[in-house]
């Protein structure tokens, strides 16, 4: 993460491809940004997901 961000959503941390490495870090990225519970993201299949985190990403500015 980088210094100062209040997100885990930089590629610090995360795979070669800017992906989180566990599914918990982007359903916490998600979840930051969009206040959305877990239990509504359990449904989400892993594609859908993925498409959420890189959303939460834009819309908080990060890198």
């Amino acid at each position: 993460m980088r210094h100062g961000s209040l997100f885990f959503l930089g590629a610090e941390g995360g795979s070669r491809l800017g992906l989180p490495i566990e599914v918990e870090d982007a359903m916490a990225d998600i979840a930051t940004v969009f206040h959305w519970q877990p239990a509504a993201m359990d449904v989400l299949e892993l594609e859908d997901l993925m498409k959420w985190r890189e959303r939460a990403r834009v819309r908080c500015g990060a890198e």
